[in-house]
C-alpha cells in the first residue's frame, strides 16, 4: 500500500515448511486414524513487511539462534516440546520465496513478488518429529530461551513478556509463529491460528514465524521545497518505543512506565557538536542537485531504527491540515493553547528529527533549530499501528518553505526579535551589491531606528592551508603581535564590504598608510548604516548617502508585528590604493573572504537595543569560464558552461560549483541574437531568454551561436550568471569574428590577437603569439618555448625561477638571450620599421580613463572548445602546438564596455597572459620567464610589509606586460616617468601603465608582447 510518501511493507518471518514424500492414496481428512505420523516442517523466516513508504544495519535481527517447537492439543493444553537439537534431520538454508498474499510494490497483492528494498533472502529452517496422527497447535518461537517460563497453556504462551535490550539490538531478535498445511498465511495478522490435522503416515507442515520487533528507514527529499531555503539534517530519532512486547499477542503500551523515551538515532555529522551549516555540511538538503535526497534507500542493510511492536488504533488525522483549509489544525509549541501533543496519543511511537533551518528569501528570513515529528502507524493519517514484522519505509518530503510537510513542526522565532540569514553571499567581484534580507518581529513595539555595523572586514583569504599561509607567523594566517593587520576586527578599512555604495573604480592616495582608513571612516562611514523610516512597501536612502543607494521595505504581510527590509551591501573599488594591493574584488581562484555585520534595533519601550550578526562571504574568484570566441560561420555553434571552482590552490582539478539558491544565466549586454541560452530550465517572467536553476543545482547551460556575424565583422555579448539566490554575479563576454574592433566612439580599432611575427598575428585570439623586445620584431620568442617547467597547481617557490638556456624563435633558431637585441629604453622609434601599428599609451589610456570600460580576468575557450575544462592544464595550458589545443583555454584580461549603448555595449578585448601565466621575460635576469617586475622572492613580512599584505609572494602571481609604440611620460598621481608598456596584473586587477624602470635593466629591455590596432 502506498501513502503518499510513506509506505508499507511487511517481511520478515521465518517460513517453516516441510518438504516430503506425497501419499497417493485418498483419503478422509476428517478420520484421524490410528499411529504416528512423520511430521516434515518448514520454518521460513518471514521478510519484513513492506510499511511506510538505521543505526542498526537493516539485517541485525535476522538469524536463527535458538528455536522451540511447542505442540498443543485443541484445547490449548501443552503437549510437548521440542529444542532445535531434539529435532530429525534439522538443517538451515535459504528462503528467497514470499507468501501468496505478499504486496507488490504498489500495495496489491501480488504473490511472490519480491518488492525492491525488502530481504532478498531469510533464513529457512527445515527438520522432522513424530506425533500421534490427531489434531494440534503447533507454535515457532525462535531466539527465546523457554527454560523456567510457564508455556502450558496458548494463552501462556503469547502472553510471555519480551524485554527490549537498549545495550544490544540484535538481542531483540525473538520470533513466533504457528503452523498451518499450506503456506498461505496472512501476512498482517498472527490471528485466527488454528488446530491442523495430521491424519496421513507423512504430513508436511509450514510456519512463517514473525519477528516480535520492526525496523524503520528514513530517507529525505526535497524536490518541493522552495528556492533560498536549507535544511541541515542534526538527526533522527524513534521515540516513545514500548519496553517490552509480548511474545505472541497484540502489544498496546498504556502507560508511560510502558514506554522507552529515547530509542535508537541516526547522527547526521561527526563529532559532539554540528559542523557550520554552510554548503560543505554533511547532510543538507535542498531543492536542486544532489542534495535534494537524503537518506535510505530503504534496501535491506540500510541502517535501521528498531522498535518493539506498538498497536495503539486509530485516531486523529496525523496530517497538520487535515482538513486542507490551509490553516494548522494543531499548531504551536507545547504548552500552546491549540498544540495537540502526539494526536492524542501519548503512548504511541514516533520519529523526531532535529534540524536547523535557514530561509534566506525577503519577506521570510528566517533561521534556527527546528523540529520534525511523526507518529509511527501503518499509514499518514488515522493509524496508530506500529505492528510487529514491518519495514517502516518512512520518507520526509519537505514542501515550499519545508514547514509545510505533512508532519508535526516545532519552530519558533523569537518576539521581539531580529531575524538574519545564518550567511549571505557577495560576488567576487569589485563595485557590486546584494539586498540582504532582514526581519524585524517587533512584538507590537514601535521600532525606533535599526543601525548596521561591520564588525569584521577582511582581506585576507578563509581556510588557506598551503605555504605560506599556513605559517602562523605569517601575516596572511591571522597576524601577531607584530603584524596585526590580518585581524578584520581591528582594520576593518582594508577589507572587501562596505554598507554604502562604492563610487570609485580606484581610490588614489599618496597616504599608503591611512589612505584606505580615511576612505572608510569619512562619511558616509563605510562601516556604519543607520536606518530611520520603516514606511511599508517603499523605498528609502539614510543621510550621506547617494541619491540612488537606498534600502527597501517590502510590503505588510499578514503579520501586523512583523517588518520584513532589505539592506544594500557592497564590495568595494577595484584597487584601494594601489600601492597597497587591497581590492574589492577577490583575488583568490581558491579561497573566500569573510565580514561580519551586526544588526541593532532599538524598539521603544525597551533600554537596550535587540541585535543579531550576519556572515557575508564573498565568493571565490570565477576564472573557468569567462569568455568564448567563435569565428564566423562558426561549425561548433554550442559551448556548455559549467562554472567551476579550484577547491585548493594546489588543486589540478576545477568543481563544479552549486549555487546557494536559485540561478540563472541571460545576455545583459550586447547583440542579443548573437546567442541563444539552452541546456537549462527556461526562466518565465524574468530576463528575455534567461535560463536557470534551483538551489543546490549545478550551474551549467549551454551557449549556441546563430551564426548572425557577417564576414569581416566582429559581434559582441555579455552573459550575465546570477546565483546564490541572485546576490553573486559573473560575467561571460562572447565574441564572434576577429575583426578590429573599437571599445569606445572615436577610439582606435584594436586588433583581436597578439602579435606572432612582425608579419602575422597569432593563429586565433585564445594564441598568446610571441615575445618580443623593445623593438625588435625580427626576433620573436615562440610562444612554445614560453611555456614555464612549474606544473599548474604547485605553488612555485623563489628557486623554481631560473634563467633559460637557448631560446627558439618563430623561425627555429634556437639562440641564447643576450643575442635578442633590443633598442633604447628612450627610443622613441623603436618600432617605426614595423609595417604595423603597435597601441600606443593614449590608446590603452583611453580605455584606463573611461568611466564605462571595465576589466574581467578569466579564462578564455576558443573556437575549437566545446565546454568548460576540468583538468587545469586543459583549461589554462593554449599552445598552438598541443594537438589537443581545441579544447584548451587561456587565461587573460578581457576589458569590455559596460555600458548600454546599442553600438559599444558589451564589446570586448581580450589580452592573454600566456600559457605559463608570466606573459614577460626579464632582462635583468638573463630573460627569466616571470610576471613580478621587481621581486623574486617573498617580501619580509615584519619590515617591508606590513601595509602591503597581498604583495607578500607578488613574485610569484601571474600577469603580463605590453609594449607601448613608444615611451611617453606619465603621472599616477604619486611619481612621474616614462612608460613604456601596460600592465595586466592577473592578482591584483591591476590594469594600468608600467614605468620603464620595470621593464629595462640599464639599456636592455625585457620581452613583453604586442597587441596591434588599426
Amino acid at each position: 500500500m502506498r501513502f503518499n510518501f510513506l509506505y508499507i511493507t511487511l517481511v520478515l518471518g521465518l517460513l517453516l515448511g516441510l518438504v516430503s514424500c506425497q501419499d497417493d492414496r485418498l483419503y478422509d481428512d476428517s478420520v484421524i486414524p490410528e499411529g504416528e505420523t512423520l511430521v516434515s516442517a518448514t520454518l521460513n523466516f518471514e521478510s519484513f513487511t513492506p510499511a511506510l513508504e538505521s543505526r542498526a544495519a537493516g539485517d541485525a535481527i535476522k538469524a536463527i539462534k535458538t528455536l522451540s517447537i511447542l505442540i498443543y492439543d485443541t484445547e490449548g493444553n501443552l503437549l510437548e516440546t521440542h529444542t532445535k537439537d531434539e529435532l530429525t534431520d534439522y538443517k538451515e538454508e535459504t528462503n528467497t520465496n514470499y507468501p501468496e498474499d505478499w504486496p507488490d510494490k504498489n500495495g496489491v497483492d501480488n504473490p511472490g513478488y519480491p518488492e525492491q528494498g525488502v530481504e532478498g533472502s531469510t533464513p529457512r529452517a527445515t527438520f522432522k518429529f513424530k506425533l500421534p496422527m490427531g489434531r494440534y497447535y503447533i507454535y515457532a518461537v525462535a531466539n527465546y530461551d523457554l527454560t523456567g517460563k510457564d508455556v502450558s497453556t496458548v494463552e501462556k504462551l503469547k502472553n510471555i513478556k519480551l524485554t527490549w535490550d537498549k545495550t544490544a539490538i540484535a538481542n531483540n531478535s525473538e520470533m513466533f509463529g504457528y503452523f498451518t498445511l499450506t503456506n498461505t498465511v496472512g501476512a498482517d495478522k498472527f490471528q485466527p491460528d488454528a488446530p491442523i490435522t495430521l491424519n496421513k503416515s507423512v504430513s508436511t507442515i509450514h510456519s512463517w514465524i514473525k519477528r516480535a520487533a520492526s525496523k524503520i528507514t528514513i530517507a529525505y527529499d526535497a524536490k518541493n521545497m522552495k528556492n533560498g531555503v536549507f535544511v541541515y539534517l542534526k538527526n533522527a530519532t524513534i521515540k516513545d518505543i514500548p519496553a517490552s512486547c509480548f511474545l505472541g499477542a497484540d502489544n498496546t503500551p498504556s502507560s508511560a512506565d510502558d514506554l522507552i523515551a529515547e530509542g535508537e538515532s541516526f547522527k547526521y555529522y561527526k563529532g559532539d557538536t554540528p559542523p557550520a551549516y554552510d554548503e560543505k555540511y554533511p547532510a543538507r538538503l535542498t531543492r536542486g542537485g544532489e542534495t535534494s535526497t537524503f537518506g535510505s534507500d530503504h534496501a535491506e542493510k540500510s541502517d535501521a531504527l528498531f522498535f518493539y511492536e506498538n498497536m495503539q488504533g486509530k485516531g486523529k488525522d496525523k496530517r497538520q491540515d487535515a482538513d486542507g483549509n490551509n490553516i494548522l489544525d494543531a499548531p504551536g509549541l507545547p504548552g500552546d493553547e491549540k498544540y495537540v501533543l502526539k494526536d492524542d496519543k501519548p503512548y504511541g511511537t514516533y520519529i523526531e528529527v532535529e534540524a536547523y533551518y535557514v530561509q534566506i528569501n525577503a519577506g521570510h528570513v528566517s533561521r534556527g533549530d527546528i523540529k520534525y515529528r511523526f507518529m509511527l502507524g501503518k499509514d499518514v493519517t488515522t493509524d496508530y499501528n506500529a505492528e510487529r514484522n514491518h519495514h517502516y519505509k518512512l520518507t520526509l518530503k519537505f514542501n515550499g518553505n519545508a514547514n509545510d510537510v505533512d508532519w508535526h513542526i516545532e519552530y519558533k522565532e523569537d518576539k521581539p526579535g531580529i531575524e538574519l540569514p545564518e550567511r549571505f553571499y557577495i560576488s567576487y567581484l569589485y563595485n557590486h551589491s546584494i539586498m540582504l534580507p532582514v526581519k524585524i518581529n517587533t512584538g507590537g513595539r514601535k521600532v525606533d531606528w535599526m543601525r548596521a555595523d561591520i564588525i569584521e572586514n577582511n582581506w585576507k583569504p578563509d581556510g588557506a592551508t598551503v605555504y605560506p599561509y599556513k605559517d602562523p607567523n605569517s601575516i596572511f594566517y591571522n597576524g601577531n603581535a607584530a603584524n596585526p593587520i590580518a585581524d578584520g576586527t581591528k582594520y576593518p578599512y582594508n577589507g572587501f564590504l562596505s554598507l554604502h555604495k562604492t563610487t570609485d573604480t580606484r581610490l588614489v592616495s599618496t597616504d599608503v598608510a591611512n589612505g584606505n582608513k580615511t576612505f572608510y571612516e569619512k562619511a558616509p562611514k563605510r562601516g556604519v548604516r543607520i536606518y530611520k523610516n520603516f514606511g511599508f512597501d517603499n523605498s528609502y536612502t539614510t543621510e550621506g548617502s547617494e541619491s540612488d543607494d537606498k534600502y527597501n521595505v517590502l510590503p505588510e504581510n499578514d503579520d501586523p508585528n512583523q517588518i520584513n527590509l532589505e539592506i544594500p551591501l557592497y564590495t568595494r573599488a577595484k584597487q584601494m590604493i594601489v600601492a597597497t594591493g587591497y581590492t574589492g574584488n577577490n583575488p583568490y581562484v581558491a579561497y573566500q573572504r569573510t565580514a561580519r555585520v551586526k544588526v541593532s534595533v532599538k524598539l521603544s519601550g525597551l533600554d537596550n537595543p535587540i541585535d543579531e550578526e550576519v556572515e557575508i562571504r564573498q565568493v571565490r574568484r570565477i576564472v573557468n569560464p569567462k569568455g568564448v570566441y567563435r569565428d564566423v560561420n562558426t561549425k561548433n555553434t554550442d559551448f556548455k558552461v559549467e562554472l567551476k571552482v579550484q577547491e585548493g590552490e594546489e588543486s589540478t582539478e576545477f568543481t563544479n560549483l552549486a549555487s546557494e539558491g536559485k540561478w540563472k544565466a541571460y545576455v545583459v549586454r550586447g547583440d542579443h541574437g548573437l546567442i541563444t541560452l539552452n541546456g537549462a530550465t527556461a526562466i518565465s517572467g524574468e530576463e528575455e531568454g534567461a535560463v536557470g536553476g534551483d538551489t543546490g543545482s549545478d550551474i551549467a547551460f549551454n551557449i549556441h551561436f546563430n551564426n548572425t556575424t557577417p564576414a569581416g565583422q566582429s559581434k559582441f555579448a555579455i552573459v550575465r550568471v546570477e546565483y546564490h539566490n541572485y546576490s553573486c554575479y559573473h560575467l561571460i563576454f562572447i565574441r564572434q569574428g576577429d575583426a578590429p574592433t573599437a571599445l569606445l566612439s572615436g577610439g582606435a580599432k584594436w586588433h583581436a590577437k597578439n602579435l606572432r611575427t612582425a608579419t602575422t598575428e597569432a593563429e586565433s585570439p585564445v594564441d598568446e603569439g610571441s615575445l618580443f623586445r623593445w623593438g625588435n620584431v625580427a626576433q620573436p620568442i615562440d610562444a612554445k618555448t614560453n611555456q614555464s617547467d612549474l606544473n599548474y597547481g604547485r605553488i612555485p617557490t623563489p628557486g623554481d625561477f631560473v634563467a633559460p638556456g637557448k631560446l627558439t624563435l618563430v623561425d627555429g633558431t634556437e639562440v641564447d638571450w643576450s643575442e635578442i637585441t633590443s633598442d633604447s629604453w628612450s627610443a622613441t622609434d623603436a618600432f617605426n620599421e614595423f609595417s604595423g601599428k603597435v597601441a600606443t599609451l593614449n590608446d590603452y589610456l583611453k580605455l584606463y580613463n573611461d568611466p564605462y570600460i571595465e576589466q574581467g580576468y578569466g579564462v578564455l575557450y576558443g573556437d575549437g572548445a566545446t565546454g568548460t575544462a576540468t583538468n587545469i592544464d586543459v583549461a589554462y595550458g593554449y599552445g598552438y602546438y598541443r594537438k589537443d589545443k581545441a579544447s584548451c583555454g587561456m587565461r587573460g584580461c578581457f576589458v569590455y564596455n559596460s555600458s548600454d549603448d546599442a553600438t559599444y555595449g558589451g564589446a570586448n578585448l581580450f589580452f592573454p597572459i600566456g600559457a605559463s601565466g608570466y606573459g614577460t621575460r626579464k632582462a635583468k635576469e638573463n630573460g627569466v620567464l616571470r610576471y613580478s617586475s621587481g621581486r623574486v622572492t617573498y617580501y619580509d613580512p615584519e619590515s617591508s610589509l606590513v601595509l602591503r599584505p597581498l604583495f607578500y609572494d607578488i613574485y610569484r602571481r601571474p600577469g603580463a606586460v605590453y609594449w607601448v609604440d613608444k615611451p611617453q611620460e606619465w603621472s599616477d598621481g604619486t611619481w612621474t616617468s616614462s612608460v613604456s608598456g601596460f600592465d595586466f596584473n592577473y592578482f591584483t586587477f591591476d590594469f594600468s601603465p608600467i614605468f620603464y624602470s620595470n621593464v629595462f635593466s640599464n639599456q636592455n629591455s625585457n620581452a613583453s608582447f604586442i597587441r596591434c590596432i588599426d
